[in-house]
């Protein structure tokens, strides 16, 4: 108890404040010993350390607490009795102490947590570090395999080519007591020389210029490589005809020189126009045609097809490849496969008897089709002639896979296009049936290269009125109308519609069983989801929203599907699509179609006559017309069709009468909805195949190089 007051009384100096006493009384020894304990220098050690105490463990708050010192110092001086100045004094003595020490907890909270987050920057900065240098070893790693993987693609393509050229030989035993041995493949440098020569020049085509390639002479030497393995091969089948194993392992040494040199061809010819006009002034055309004749390696044969094909893309190159004779190897290469079963196959395949033509080297051969038939007229007559068209149809009918089907169709589009004699030749070996198969077999949500092929032959064979007819009569119109109405693929939906457009194109008869079939409101769906909206949206669709067009312009020039397209709101939408549209050839097209399926100035006075409101007059078909002629045609002169439906649209009542009587005095003339508003050539289309160049290179640098740039 003395402890504590003397505690309390030590805390009382600090404050400033004296000890009460009362009056008269006696100093007790304990209060002497203290003042004398306390003296003035004791009081001032003491407050200097309790003030550096507090100065320490001081808060924001500091100011707050020193009023309240002097808050509790004015009551102490108030209290008058002295055992409860000590209670006081001790309990605001403990409530300063608990403060001081809560002060204190709060700054080493604060010292802790600034500490942990100092400790915290510095782990997610040396975790950084971490992870950059790791990523910079790993790209330092990826860099590496990149670099050694580029190393070895000449060694892993040749063992590719090694192994596909090279077939199993069986085994040779001299008696029933000596062990099998492996027959030589009769390999030897030279061959392995030339091989890897070709591998090298078809893996580094890409990365050297075309100026570098014509005057290094490369095309030179590797036509004299492929001519010498075409004489290796032809001495070997002269001196003896049997199914040997020495003469098979020669045939598959030459094939193995002849199949990189052929493809290696086939690279330098795709990287410009000189480079495959050199090959051609080479001899390079008649020394593959003559490797066609007497290869018996499927693999080389199908590279020499796409070599061949790769040829034909420069034009000038196609009529020397017929004068070769290139397509009558082409034709008997196709009349050699089992799938035909055409008459006549053995006497025109007699050359390739005993081989099996497969898939890959038909999807080769009918790629060269497609090529050598475009813009080349005297090529479509020849390959007519010669059968080609019979054989390309059993291809379509008799196919497993969908690379043979999608060339063949390629081909005939190029042979039908533009030509009435191919035509008819296309229409007699039921190559609408073929196709129509085709499109039945697919599925429309993944073939869509088949599907555009497809659609585009029956566009190119819609040529007169004769095939018009043949098409109607089979299942191509209910087709043409499906594609339409499930396809979501630009370059399908444009087929489609111009084999609809092609079909029904001055056909009367066609365009209302279309009409019947639901292509109107086919079109209408096409313009509804793919020509309305975003301007990036409606450009991508914009080929197929054109097309569409045409086909419904075409239809509607037949009067009586005009009600049928009012049914399916085709003319709100087009108003609709020429009214918010910026593109001027959608513009241009839209107000073709709402120009077919405008009232003339006959119709209109017939409908006022009797009383009648024209379903047109109350949309905004004439606004939409007018900013078609306003924006498409501002520089020039507005067509006939447009100046026509405005005008008429624009008539008083007045002029109308005028018009009629006019119309009545001329009655003989042809109506304005019985003409076609655009050229039949729009809806025909040419096109050529970019055959895969090889399967192996594919599957050796580019798809690793892909990959390693992906990741």
């Amino acid at each position: 108890a003395d402890n504590k007051k003397l505690v309390s009384f030590a805390f009382c100096q600090v404050l400033g404040s004296d000890v009460p006493r009362a009056e008269g009384a006696r100093v007790s020894g304990l209060t002497l010993a203290g003042e004398r304990w306390y003296s003035r220098a004791g009081r001032l050690r003491a407050r200097n350390n309790i003030t550096a105490r507090m100065n320490k463990a001081a808060s924001p708050s500091l100011e707050h607490r020193v009023t309240a010192a002097q808050v509790v110092c004015k009551r102490l001086r108030t209290i008058k009795d002295p055992d409860a100045y000590f209670d006081t004094a001790q309990h605001e003595f403990s409530v300063a102490l608990r403060t001081m020490s809560l002060d204190l907890l709060d700054s080493l909270d604060r010292r802790l947590n600034a500490l942990g987050e100092k400790v915290a920057r510095l782990e997610a900065t040396t975790r950084k570090v971490v992870i950059s240098r790791d990523a910079r070893a790993g790209a330092q790693e990826i860099a590496a395999n990149f670099a050694a993987q580029q190393e070895r693609a000449e060694k892993s393509l040749l063992s590719l080519w090694l192994q596909g050229y090279v077939r199993r030989l069986p085994r040779l035993t001299a008696n029933a007591n000596d062990h099998e041995e492996d027959v030589d493949l009769l390999l030897d440098a030279v061959d392995f020389a030339f091989c890897r020569c070709a591998l090298n020049v078809a893996i580094s085509s890409s990365s050297v210029s075309q100026e570098k390639l014509m005057s290094s002479r490369v095309v030179s030497i590797l036509i004299s490589m492929v001519d010498g393995a075409n004489k290796a091969m032809q001495q070997t089948k002269n001196k003896s005809n049997d199914q040997s194993i020495s003469n098979s392992a020669t045939l598959d040494a030459a094939a193995l020189v002849t199949g990189p040199c052929l493809m290696a061809l086939a690279h330098l010819a795709r990287r410009g126009d000189l480079v495959c006009s050199q090959i051609a002034d080479a001899n390079g055309i008649l020394v593959v045609i003559n490797c066609m004749r007497i290869v018996q390696h499927p693999t080389v044969l199908a590279q020499a097809c796409r070599t061949l094909s790769t040829l034909s893309l420069l034009p000038q190159n196609r009529q020397q490849i017929a004068n070769r004779k290139g397509i009558n190897i082409l034709v008997r290469l196709l009349a050699a496969s089992q799938l035909s079963p055409i008459p006549g196959d053995h006497f025109l395949s007699a050359e390739f008897n005993g081989m099996q033509v497969n898939e890959s080297i038909q999807e080769a051969a009918l790629a060269a089709f497609t090529n050598l038939t475009n813009s080349s007229e005297p090529n479509r007559q020849l390959v007519a002639e010669l059968g080609g068209i019979e054989h390309i149809v059993s291809c379509i009918l008799f196919a497993r896979h969908g690379g043979p089907v999608r060339n063949a169709a390629q081909a005939i589009a190029n042979v039908a296009y533009g030509s009435h004699f191919s035509v008819a030749r296309c229409i007699m070996a039921r190559a609408d049936v073929a196709i129509c198969s085709a499109i039945g077999a697919t599925d429309f949500l993944d073939e869509d290269r088949l599907l555009e092929a497809a659609y585009r032959a029956l566009a190119n064979m819609a040529l007169d009125e004769a095939a018009q007819t043949g098409l109607a009569s089979g299942d191509a119109m209910t087709w043409c109308v499906r594609g339409l109405q499930k396809c979501g693929y630009v370059h399908v939906l444009r087929a489609a519609a111009h084999a609809t457009a092609a079909i029904a194109y001055k056909s009367r008869a066609n365009k209302a069983q279309f009409a019947q079939l639901g292509a109107l409101a086919a079109c209408v769906r096409v313009v509804s989801e793919f020509g309305c909206g975003s301007l990036a949206h409606t450009r991508h669709y914009l080929s197929a929203v054109h097309a569409t067009s045409l086909a419904a312009c075409t239809l509607l020039s037949f009067s009586p599907n005009h009600l049928v397209f009012e049914d399916c709101y085709g003319i709100e939408m087009y108003t609709t699509l020429c009214e918010t549209t910026e593109h001027l050839e959608i513009l241009n097209v839209g107000a073709m179609v709402l120009a077919s399926v405008a009232p003339t100035a006959s119709g209109r006075w017939e409908a006022q006559a009797e009383g009648r409101t024209l379903h047109f007059e109350k949309t905004a078909g004439l606004r939409a017309l007018v900013r078609c002629e306003k924006w498409v045609f501002s520089n020039s002169s507005s067509p006939h069709w447009l100046h026509q439906a405005i005008s008429a649209l624009q008539m008083s009542p007045i002029q109308l009468d005028e018009v009629q009587a006019a119309h009545q005095s001329s009655s003989g003339k042809l109506s304005a909805h019985d003409l076609e508003l655009f050229p039949q050539e729009y809806l025909f289309e040419e096109v050529l195949a970019l055959t895969t160049l090889d399967h192996i290179v594919t599957n050796s640098p580019d798809l690793r190089n892909l990959a390693f740039r992906l990741y």
